[in-house]
């Protein structure tokens, strides 16, 4: 079996049949007819990243004892350090609570 994948796409709908519409012409080369049957083929759709997926990272620490903290770079030009809340943990107007997972700086990079 032969997976045909592709992005999921709403406007290549038919991009399977389409392809599997033009298999005969695979069948036509005598070397490629044991390859491509007309049964090996499965349609399968990929999902897109979403912003979940590009925001979120699967990353456990090695160390749950560690604590992370933000903290200012005290760098005397620096124009961001003068808004930055310090701390390992931050509460939301809603009552959540959010728990920093890295070190972090004015001067750190994603």
């Amino acid at each position: 079996m032969i997976p045909f994948v592709v992005t999921h796409n709403p406007k290549n709908e038919k991009i399977f049949n389409v392809a599997k519409q033009f298999l005969p012409i695979l069948h036509q080369s005598p070397s490629l007819r044991s390859l491509f049957k007309p049964q090996d083929f499965i349609h399968s759709r990929r999902q897109l990243p979403n912003l979940k997926k590009l925001l979120t990272r699967a990353k456990f620490t090695s160390n749950p004892d560690k604590t992370f903290k933000v903290s200012k770079c005290l760098d005397p030009r620096c124009g961001t350090c003068p808004f930055i809340l310090e701390g390992d943990t931050f509460k939301f107007k809603s009552g959540h609570f959010f728990c920093v997972n890295e070190n972090m700086t004015c001067k750190s990079k994603i």
